[in-house]
């Protein structure tokens, strides 16, 4: 389940996320709205190359997702 925009905003500036399975689906879209809303957003997934595609097209936008895998 997505997080709802009142939780994004509670979320706040500043607040450290961890996010599994960013590179693709649900845990991409939740990355993205936590770090829209200024969060420090750090992920995992299993896949390298897909991993480090959301990134490069996180840093295109103007936000930061800190990956590992």
């Amino acid at each position: 389940m997505l997080p709802t925009q009142s939780t994004i905003r509670s979320t706040g500036r500043g607040t450290r996320v961890l996010v599994t399975g960013a590179s693709s689906g649900i845990g991409k879209a939740t990355a993205w709205k936590l770090a829209e809303a200024g969060a420090h957003v750090v992920t995992i997934a299993r896949d390298k190359e897909q991993l480090d595609e959301v990134v490069a097209e996180f840093a295109a936008a103007g936000l930061k997702l800190h990956a590992y895998v």
